[in-house]
């Protein structure tokens, strides 16, 4: 249950960008561009940010809680608890705003006409956009493509160890509980 937490952080997430940018995309389409100012331009690039960042962060802390909840069953209770969770998802959170925020003095936050929003200006400085790639998306994929892998081996042994019939019949969550059992491979 504690894991469907980060997926209603994720839906969250979702649901910023469409109540407040989108919206203003809409407007700008009709009104042949931006003419709402620059501090709801910001704004609308902050939550754009937020949004997509926020929903990365969120995957990323998904594939974690599903690499533990499958790979180390024993210890998942513990560490995931309802309140670790939710200490958790605020983390995601807090490090999504701490990644957003030096766009403000960087001065990225620009209105695009082609997408008609204000969002991300990768033109501002090549160094930052180079440190936004990697801390929003190299680094996410690295962990999301490791826990997914590490939990697909998992599910290769356990298979190849006693078929899908003795996955099926483990009593507690994730696949990792031969001591539980009292079986030994």
């Amino acid at each position: 249950m504690e894991g469907n937490v980060f997926v209603v952080s994720l839906a969250f997430a979702d649901l910023v960008v469409a109540l407040y940018p989108y919206p203003l995309v809409l407007y700008a389409i009709f009104h042949d561009g931006w003419s709402l100012g620059e501090t709801q331009c910001m704004v609308s690039g902050f939550l754009m940010g937020l949004s997509v960042i926020g929903s990365i962060f969120n995957i990323t802390a998904i594939a974690i809680n599903r690499y533990c909840y499958i790979c180390h069953s024993f210890a998942y209770d513990k560490f995931f608890s309802f309140r670790n969770t939710l200490l958790l998802v605020a983390l995601v959170w807090l490090l999504t705003i701490v990644a957003i925020v030096p766009n403000f003095f960087v001065g990225s936050l620009k209105y695009d006409p082609r997408v008609y929003s204000c969002t991300f200006a990768q033109t501002v400085s090549a160094s930052y956009t180079i440190a936004v790639v990697v801390v929003h998306f190299f680094v996410p994929i690295t962990i999301v493509t490791f826990c997914y892998l590490r939990i697909w081996i998992l599910v290769i042994q356990e298979t190849s160890r006693g078929g899908t019939e003795a996955m099926k019949s483990k009593p507690s969550p994730g696949l990792n509980n031969n001591e539980q059992q009292g079986e030994t491979h």
